[in-house]
């Protein structure tokens, strides 16, 4: 988690979205201690010409609180919900975000955990399963939108013939 509590899931989806507004591929996310420094090149530019740009992470943080609960996002929009996965992996394991960077395979993740450097590789095909079974867990825990009520209130009462 960044410093005041904003969790990865939360900080990264937003910064998914921004990527994919962008149409950018092959992305580096540098998390900075006050900021997080996105680099990406685009079909727009010419070969090898990168694009970046310089998020205070009180600007993502606040765009992240707007995203909550929001549910899914646009179905062309994939990647805010892979990095939203990414950031809940990273969240649940303690690790502190130094870089992720973007291939057409996936993402390489390094960072520290419990004061060592760690890093790890994850496919798109994983965070997709893994973004799933998450979602299934959510609904799972949603209440229903209907009260318990008997079943027995529901019987229409025929008279016998």
């Amino acid at each position: 988690m960044v410093a005041d509590a904003t969790p990865y899931s939360d900080i990264l989806r937003a910064i998914g979205l921004v990527l994919d507004s962008h149409g950018a591929h092959h992305a580096q996310i540098v998390h900075n201690r006050n900021h997080i420094d996105l680099s990406w090149t685009s079909a727009d530019e010419p070969e090898g010409d990168r694009s970046s740009s310089h998020l205070a992470i009180k600007q993502v943080r606040e765009s992240s609180r707007r995203l909550r609960g929001t549910g899914p996002v646009q179905p062309d929009w994939e990647r805010s919900e892979l990095l939203r996965t990414l950031g809940q992996e990273l969240d649940q394991h303690g690790i502190t975000l130094g870089t992720i960077t973007e291939d057409q395979n996936g993402y390489q993740v390094r960072g520290t955990m419990e004061g060592r450097e760690v890093e790890y590789r994850y496919t798109i095909e994983q965070l997709r399963d893994l973004s799933l079974h998450r979602r299934a867990l959510r609904l799972a825990e949603t209440p229903s939108p209907m009260p318990d009520i008997p079943r027995w209130k529901f019987w229409q009462r025929r008279p016998v013939q």
